[in-house]
């Protein structure tokens, strides 16, 4: 099935950046398309779910490139959060994209 792919911009707007000032928005959103259509294979799903896990799967590429050591630390009116990040960037989006795709 033929899904319409999300576009840089769109991309830069769910990540709420300035699509112009970031250049590694095509290699994210690259290497999670690879990702999600080696997944699901052949398996039809739902348009807005495929864009969905495409720029959910692109965020988690984006955010570990962006950090050092796959963590980042937030700081809050109380105190400093450290978040981790999944080394898998698909981690997220395996349960949704289930719901279609029969396990290997």
């Amino acid at each position: 099935m033929p899904y319409v792919e999300p576009t840089r911009q769109q991309f830069a707007e769910y990540l709420n950046v300035d699509a112009n000032n970031t250049a590694y928005l095509d290699e994210a959103l690259a290497v999670a398309l690879t990702l999600v259509k080696t997944f699901i294979g052949d398996t039809a799903i739902p348009q807005a779910v495929y864009a969905n896990e495409v720029l959910r799967t692109a965020h988690a590429v984006y955010k570990q490139n962006e950090t050092t050591g796959g963590s980042q630390q937030v700081q809050t009116l109380e105190s400093v959060i450290t978040t981790r990040f999944a080394k898998d960037p698909m981690t997220a989006s395996y349960p949704i994209l289930s719901k279609w795709v029969v396990p290997f």
